[in-house]
């Protein structure tokens, strides 16, 4: 009998132990074959990904770019510290800076400042373009013009065809619809395209 019971417990373990190894070879298969299916995928993009990984040069930008024409890019930044006693603050505050790009010559840059400043400004005009009742919308409009636009403008000189690329939360706002120092939204005086960056010109 205890014989028996050996046996029936070993054959018992026996297929267990097969069964084990069944699965084991199964899951490894359809591992394997998915690591097939992602190498295939990788390769289907892998051009494409090259082809958009490769540097864009600023003359290839600039040749893009046309006569009547200016990029603007703004970039928001944190600046290095003038003094920091521990390393989470060897950086400072977000800022926010403008490029000005032209056809011809060189790149001209203008600071904004601080982006806590901007970023609220931007804030509570979208707010207020939600509430047809809001009698404060343009004069909210000019504040976002004065600390976004209006330095630029010093750049821009009489040009009036701006490509713009926008970045953190000037994404959101609509700069057609900002108000200038004469009381005039900015459509009336330029033409605005949207780029996600300079580089978008070669595409």
């Amino acid at each position: 009998m205890a014989n028996g019971l050996r046996r029936t417990g070993q054959t018992r373990a026996g297929r267990a132990a097969t069964n084990d190894s069944r699965q084991v070879s199964e899951q490894i298969t359809a591992l394997e074959e998915e690591k097939e299916k992602l190498e295939a995928k990788i390769s289907l993009y892998g051009a494409d990904f090259r082809a958009q990984s490769r540097p864009i040069s600023l003359e290839a930008v600039q040749r893009a770019i046309p006569d009547n024409a200016a990029v603007i890019e703004f970039f928001s930044y944190r600046p290095l510290a003038a003094r920091y006693t521990k390393l989470a603050e060897v950086f400072g505050q977000p800022h926010y800076v403008a490029y000005l790009l032209r056809r011809r010559g060189e790149v001209q840059g203008v600071e904004l400042g601080e982006a806590k400043a901007i970023d609220e400004a931007a804030a509570a005009w979208r707010r207020a373009l939600r509430d047809p009742r809001r009698k404060d919308i343009k004069s909210l409009a000019r504040r976002v013009d004065e600390l976004v636009m209006q330095p630029v403008r010093v750049l821009l000189g009489e040009t009036q065809r701006v490509l713009i690329s926008p970045d953190g939360a000037l994404n959101l706002i609509p700069f057609a619809a900002l108000v200038d120092e004469q009381n005039r939204y900015l459509v009336e005086r330029y033409s605005f395209s949207y780029l996600t960056s300079g580089r978008d010109l070669l595409s």
